[in-house]
């Protein structure tokens, strides 16, 4: 993960700086710092607010500013995947809930199976997937 950051980080500096090391003016520091500060303030946020919760009829993910609720009723598939995708998930080991028609969300909950058994509760028919820990 830190990766994304560095790189988020220093594509400004590079762009600013236009590849002249120590001409940072008054000019170039302002939209430099901006720029330096939204990213780490966006991911900082992703990290410190991330949270699913399985409430009454609903599934409801908060993840920095992404705010998603879910009818549980509507989840048909929880599959476990590894998948890479951006997400409002902070591992790569992740569920991916299939619901509605077409619609698809990726979490990562510390306790799976917490999760899970809190899902099948509410909607017993749900189809498990790649799901061996939890059986």
């Amino acid at each position: 993960m830190a990766l994304p950051i560095v790189a988020v980080a220093a594509a400004p500096v590079v762009i600013v700086m236009k590849g002249k090391p120590g001409q940072v003016t008054g000019a170039t520091f302002i939209p430099l710092a901006i720029s330096l500060v939204v990213p780490i303030g966006i991911f900082a946020s992703m990290f410190s607010s991330t949270v699913y919760v399985v409430s009454g009829n609903d599934l409801r993910i908060k993840c920095g500013p992404i705010k998603l609720v879910v009818p549980i009723d509507s989840i048909s598939r929880i599959r476990g995947c590894r998948n890479p995708a951006s997400a409002p998930a902070l591992s790569l080991s992740r569920l991916e809930i299939h619901y509605g028609r077409f619609n698809e969300v990726l979490i990562s909950p510390k306790d799976r199976q917490a999760f899970l058994r809190a899902i099948v509760a509410r909607v017993p028919n749900v189809v498990l997937e790649n799901l061996d820990e939890y059986r």
